[in-house]
């Protein structure tokens, strides 16, 4: 389910400033037989046609956390491709995530807790993302099969399930705090695609980081002229990185 929008193209989720707002569009979706998930955004973009806000709950954070969130919105001023979210979400979590390490290793030095939880945070993240990517996988070999889709509704429970069990094995070797709430909510189409924007492409961006001698103004540089071609960029994305 993706909605048209000027300038942006299609995004695969709404924002709202009003809960009630949400929560009505919600009872529509779910009208039309739809997974929905309801989250709090940290903060948005607004590409720069606009200031964006700085909000209360981000100054209540680490300061990693806000070197993070602020890079990670700027990102999307600095290279935004039209109508592919996956992209544009994944660029910018590496960025936010590498960024607000560099400016932590730079600025408190490379032995500072918060230097080293901000490491600890990209560790983790690269962790979760290969779980993610394994239950996606699996869910998507079930809905491409021929089984009748009220089978295939009653088949994914046991993948739900399977996947609480999993990342409860898996809680142990996280280092950080960040994916904690994981499982705890009902899971459903909305919100593991919700997750997939922003963390499933993350080894795939690494590696074109690494590519580009681990250098982001290089990684920016070089998808900013991938841009100007038509086409996916992701798919350009695992070609430079299959060759």
């Amino acid at each position: 389910k993706t909605w048209w929008f000027p300038v942006v193209g299609r995004m695969p989720y709404l924002g709202f400033f009003d809960l009630e707002d949400a929560r009505d569009e919600r009872e529509k979706l779910l009208q039309e037989g739809l997974d929905v998930v309801i989250g709090r955004a940290e903060a948005f973009s607004t590409l720069g046609w606009f200031s964006d806000p700085l909000t209360l709950n981000l100054i209540d954070g680490s300061e990693g956390d806000l070197a993070e969130i602020i890079l990670h919105e700027m990102t999307h001023t600095t290279l935004y491709v039209k109508g592919q979210g996956a992209f544009n979400e994944g660029l910018a979590q590496i960025v936010g995530k590498w960024g607000a390490f560099l400016f932590l290793e730079k600025s408190r030095g490379p032995t500072h807790p918060q230097t080293i939880e901000a490491m600890a945070a990209i560790e983790d993240e690269r962790l979760f993302s290969l779980f993610l990517n394994s239950v996606l996988e699996e869910l998507q070999r079930l809905y491409d099969s021929p089984l009748p889709p009220e089978e295939k509704l009653r088949r994914r429970e046991d993948v739900f399930t399977r996947c609480r069990h999993d990342f409860e094995s898996l809680k142990s070797r996280f280092k950080t705090q960040r994916f904690i709430h994981f499982g705890q909510a009902p899971l459903n189409n909305a919100y593991l695609m919700a997750l997939s924007l922003y963390h499933r492409n993350f080894p795939l961006f690494e590696a074109v980081l690494v590519q580009s001698g681990n250098s982001l103004r290089a990684m920016l540089l070089l998808f900013r002229n991938l841009s100007e071609q038509d086409g996916n960029l992701l798919e350009m994305a695992r070609s430079r990185i299959e060759k």
